[in-house]
């Protein structure tokens, strides 16, 4: 994509988080990010409904500031499709996909639907206007 923006892009599924993203390299993350340390995002489908959600991100978040303290929970989207299936689109700092996955497998209640390591982020402020 053309513009001054970074571009989320889909990862091989064999190499999900396993290359370094070309933004820590050249610095064009923007500063408010810690340049050293990768972003994820997770997408999660869960087996409970929408009601059961608060207790789940109470517990990820227990988990994260007791047992995962290198994790940096950024933001989730919580999605209920027409069926109730409740998922969630979340963004992590963490050192490696290895411990986004322990994190995740003792959260429990869920399977996971994609992980891919994040290569920047863009806003509409990233473009000229029309």
């Amino acid at each position: 994509m053309a513009g001054t923006g970074h571009v989320l892009r889909r990862q091989p599924e064999a190499k999900i988080g396993r290359r370094r993203c070309q933004h820590r390299e050249s610095g064009t993350r923007p500063s408010h990010y810690d340049l050293t340390m990768p972003r994820y995002l997770i997408i999660r489908r869960f087996s409970v409904d929408e009601s059961e959600m608060p207790t789940v991100g109470r517990k990820s978040r227990e988990l994260v500031e007791g047992d995962f303290p290198e994790i940096t929970w950024e933001h989730s989207h919580v999605v209920v499709d027409g069926e109730g299936i409740v998922r969630t689109f979340c963004v992590y700092g963490a050192p490696d996909e290895d411990i986004v996955l322990e994190h995740s497998k003792r959260l429990g209640a869920h399977t996971i639907e994609g992980l891919h390591e994040i290569a920047g982020d863009v806003t509409p402020a990233d473009f000229p206007p029309v």
